[in-house]
């Protein structure tokens, strides 16, 4: 059987009219940490929100 990171690696990418899938990079950091640190966001995921930056 096939890994699923073997499957995923043959389709970097997944379009549709309304959503792009994509392989997360450096670049996405800044958004992602603003999604982190998003209290309402983190309490609907069951965690804590984080509002430090790590060796800050």
């Amino acid at each position: 059987m096939e890994s699923i990171f073997v499957k995923l690696a043959q389709y970097p990418y997944i379009e549709t009219e309304h959503l792009l899938l994509r392989p997360v990079t450096l670049d996405d950091a800044e958004a992602m940490f603003e999604c982190a640190s998003d209290k309402k966001k983190g309490d609907s995921l069951g965690r804590k929100a984080n509002y430090k930056v790590k060796g800050r």
